[in-house]
């Protein structure tokens, strides 16, 4: 047992988990429209996950002295470094596979830069703190731009209200999620000085905020069943975001490491796991 959760956390705190997240939620876009994949993407999303959460972690350990994780492998900035080395080279090598496509691709390694570049020890950065101080709707921004958005793009599809009101189902899918971590990270943002929506707001602001944009997430996945997407995606959709509802309250309370970067993180790919199941079994 002892081996087993050294490597579960070896998983999480490699970042390995959350690349793979952001693997089958790109596998999502593709799946819910049911598009041939195109198999680079999968490569480069994966590993330029993997690149810039532990060059975000490095940078975290190394410049701002984190106290706040409780395993040692958040602290071992030379394996952050090492992963983030091999995972950048790697990224180098999907990206050449998809060099007809270096400017939709470009914006992408623009926005994990920036998430990342307020945390540089050097005064030119210091004017990207706008991006810290707005990294809720960033980030939420970011992950749909990478798992939703590029992927049609790529495809060259003949866009519809479908594949708009998806992104925008996505997108807000990911905000509730991120409003959670955020809420948790409150009191760390604001001794670094960090202003953001959610450091501002009180409370009770912040749970509307939470259940408008649930609500918005499930009313657009009914308009994505009256548009035509297939009762499945919704309800893969719907069951993830349904839970993220239930556990909004006790995620307050609850600090656990495993609670967040295992189950909340898990969340985020529950749809693209269950549709992979119903397109593999029926």
């Amino acid at each position: 047992m002892l081996f087993l959760k050294r490597l579960l956390d070896f998983f999480l705190y490699s970042n390995i988990y959350i690349a793979f997240a952001c693997l089958i939620k790109t596998y999502q876009s593709f799946a819910v429209f049911e598009f041939n994949p195109i198999q680079p993407l999968y490569g480069l999303v994966f590993f330029g996950t993997l690149s810039s959460y532990n060059f975000h972690v490095f940078l975290s350990t190394t410049f701002r002295n984190n106290k706040n994780e409780s395993n040692s492998f958040a602290k071992h900035s030379k394996l952050h470094l090492l992963l983030t080395f091999i995972a950048f080279c790697v990224s180098i090598y999907f990206i050449i596979h998809l060099f007809d496509s270096w400017y939709w691709i470009l914006p992408a390694v623009l926005f994990t830069f920036l998430y990342s570049a307020p945390k540089l020890p050097l005064k030119v950065f210091n004017h990207l703190r706008i991006v810290a101080n707005i990294k809720t709707i960033f980030l939420a921004f970011m992950w749909t731009y990478i798992t939703s958005v590029l992927p049609l793009i790529l495809l060259q599809i003949n866009w519809k209200s479908i594949h708009y009101l998806y992104i925008v189902n996505q997108f807000f899918f990911i905000y509730t999620l991120c409003i959670i971590f955020d809420f948790r990270d409150r009191l760390k943002d604001r001794s670094q000085g960090i202003k953001s929506l959610i450091t501002e707001m009180k409370e009770r602001a912040i749970d509307y905020l939470f259940y408008a944009s649930t609500a918005i997430s499930i009313f657009s996945l009914f308009a994505l069943q009256l548009l035509g997407l297939a009762t499945y995606a919704v309800i893969s959709i719907a069951i993830a975001q349904i839970i993220i509802l239930l556990v909004y309250q006790k995620s307050k309370r609850n600090k656990s490491y495993y609670f967040f970067y295992l189950f909340l993180d898990g969340i985020i790919m529950l749809p693209g796991i269950i549709i992979f199941l119903f397109h593999l079994f029926i």
